[in-house]
């Protein structure tokens, strides 16, 4: 079995131009990678209920990172020139032709970090 991070929040407040939030978010991250794996929202009331086991209920949830579950999140940094104008003025099809032969042994490029304004793509004259 996987190890996990549980969260449970009181939600309360009022957001602009909106109803008062009086709420529970339940969310559930892996612990090795780092990723959310779901997020819950519901009210509290109803978070009694299930909680209690009196009543199954409807909620709002999202689930994400499932490919990455049990993973280990690692940073790795690679010089890689390309031909053309650098930075954000990058070509995402370029970037994507660049990085893609560093992309081994389950290494996925994050093209947005690739062409951010501290960059490791450097684009190379002519």
């Amino acid at each position: 079995m996987d190890r996990g991070k549980l969260t449970i929040s009181n939600v309360r407040g009022t957001a602009r131009g909106e109803e008062s939030i009086d709420r529970i978010d339940i969310e559930l991250d892996d612990e090795k990678s780092g990723v959310r794996i779901l997020s819950i929202q519901v009210n509290k009331k109803e978070f009694a209920e299930a909680l209690f086991g009196t009543a199954l209920i409807k909620c709002q949830f999202k689930v994400g990172g499932v490919d990455f579950i049990g993973k280990v999140h690692e940073v790795k940094h690679e010089v890689i020139n390309i031909t053309g104008k650098g930075g954000s003025f990058m070509k995402k099809e370029d970037v994507r032709r660049a990085v893609k032969k560093f992309e081994k042994n389950g290494w996925k490029a994050r093209l947005d970090d690739a062409v951010n304004h501290h960059n490791l793509v450097k684009a190379r004259p002519g």
